[in-house]
């Protein structure tokens, strides 16, 4: 699967309760194309699974930012 016309999805790397992580690479690129997408179920998600989500987004940037050991947000 193709993402944004740019992103090929790889391999299921996991799953959960709000969706599922793919191992992805960047095909514009040849070095550091490696990505990991998650991808959110298609189902209807309540206001508070809407913001658990966000709240993990935002913490996840914040901390990559100063930490090599984790994935790194655009």
């Amino acid at each position: 699967m193709l993402l944004a016309g740019k992103y090929q999805l790889n391999r299921l790397l996991g799953e959960g309760g709000a969706g599922k992580a793919y191992l992805a690479h960047h095909i514009g690129f040849s070095e550091a194309s490696e990505r990991v997408f998650k991808v959110l179920n298609d189902n209807d998600m309540n206001q508070a699974q809407i913001q658990r989500f966000q709240r993990e987004v935002q913490l996840t940037a914040r901390l990559s930012i100063k930490n090599e050991h984790i994935v790194r947000l655009y």
